[in-house]
């Protein structure tokens, strides 16, 4: 009688440590599931990211075959002004890609020259708030870099800023993921950040802080300048909501007067705006289509829209006041992509399209153009980023000159 109770309670306690088991075996089981469907997740996402740039190429692909084949269905002799519109569109898809049609059926990404263009003309200094005398100029005084990998060499340069105070200029190297600092002088100062960075895009300075918009890592990185360049945070760092998060940030700016950074986002088609600290602020814009640079001029923030033939003029808090047209005699600037102001509020606009820097009063009305003379052809080709310094002098970025 005594063995059979010893015997049943034996039997009763493997079935709870059985039962224990099972428990802790599905727990790790339930566990691994939502590890694994995690995991899957994140997967899905890196694939949705790394996918972008792909399926951008193939709409721009999908644009030139359309408008090939509409090209080709056209008679020439009765529309030729449709014709030379869509010949215009293709060229300019192409130029996106940069095809070699050389390459039989290939598709090559390249920038010929690639050099950072200092137009550091003489302008005159601004006195008794006379404007900068831009028709004083027709070559650049100096250029520096070309095409390479090493330093002060430049790959698809983009972005370019200055620091007066400390005269030195600040380019964004986007093809070898870096920036690139050099002097008034012409002078290699350094390169930074080929690490960190995937796809730098646009720059902006103030007060001994440099700003860096990446549109590869959805992000915009703060660099401490007092000396050598320091990394100090990111957007993300400082940042968790979505709302807060940039998805393709483009074009940078800061307002002098409060610190603030302005950035222009091509995928959520806003401008973020964020603290000196990079502390999410406010946002707005809802009316911008692809907005590609940003400046801050007195009590205005200024947005050009890529494509779009005006400027968009707001206030601080986001508010549109006006739009203005860029007129450039009875046509307008098609493809402003990049742009600057001076101290009078007169706009730098890069018509990469033109292969020039075309100089329009602050009602849009464009009175000159850099980069191409009649007599000696153009000197600047496809020009992006640009930036004006105190003393009047011009820096641009190009491709090759």
């Amino acid at each position: 009688m005594a063995s059979s109770t010893i015997y049943m309670k034996l039997e009763g306690q493997i079935e709870d440590i059985e039962k224990q088991i099972e428990r802790k075996f599905d727990n790790i089981i339930e566990s691994a599931e939502r590890r694994k469907s995690e995991l899957l997740s994140q997967v899905k996402q890196l694939k949705n990211d790394l996918s972008f740039k792909e399926i951008e190429k193939m709409e721009i692909l999908q644009n030139i075959e359309k408008l090939e084949n509409v090209l080709n269905s056209m008679k020439v002799n009765k529309l030729e002004q449709m014709h030379n519109n869509i010949l215009d569109q293709i060229n300019e898809q192409k130029r996106r890609l940069r095809i070699d049609e050389k390459e039989q059926g290939a598709l090559n990404f390249y920038c010929n020259t690639n050099e950072v263009l200092r137009q550091i003309s003489n302008l005159g200094r601004v006195v008794d708030q006379v404007a900068p005398k831009y028709s004083s100029i027709s070559l650049p005084v100096t250029s520096i870099g070309k095409v390479g990998s090493v330093s002060s060499q430049l790959h698809r340069p983009n972005g370019v800023a200055i620091d007066d105070s400390s005269e030195r200029i600040f380019v964004v190297d986007t093809g070898n993921h870096r920036f690139q600092i050099f002097s008034m002088e012409c002078e290699f100062i350094g390169d930074y950040d080929c690490k960190r960075l995937k796809e730098p895009h646009g720059i902006a300075y103030h007060q001994k802080n440099l700003y860096v918009t990446d549109t590869v890592l959805h992000n915009v990185f703060m660099y401490d300048c007092t000396s050598y360049p320091v990394f100090t945070r990111s957007v993300n760092d400082m940042n968790f909501s979505i709302e807060s998060q940039a998805r393709k940030p483009h074009g940078i700016a800061v307002d002098p007067a409060t610190g603030e950074v302005y950035v222009t986002d091509t995928k959520l088609n806003c401008v973020l705006v964020y603290s000196p600290e990079l502390i999410y602020l406010r946002r707005f814009g809802s009316n911008l289509a692809h907005p590609s640079d940003v400046k801050v001029f007195k009590d205005f923030v200024y947005i050009v829209d890529y494509n779009k033939p005006f400027m968009h003029k707001y206030n601080r808090t986001g508010s549109l006041i006006t739009d203005i047209y860029l007129l450039n005699g009875d046509s307008t600037i098609e493809t402003p992509q990049h742009f600057s102001v001076d101290c009078m509020g007169n706009f730098l606009i890069s018509n990469w399209k033109n292969d020039t820097v075309d100089i329009a009063h602050p009602d849009g009305d464009v009175y000159y153009s850099i980069g191409s003379d009649a007599k000696i052809g153009t000197v600047l080709k496809a020009p992006k980023g640009l930036a004006v310094t105190r003393s009047g002098r011009v820096v641009v970025v190009s491709e090759t000159h």
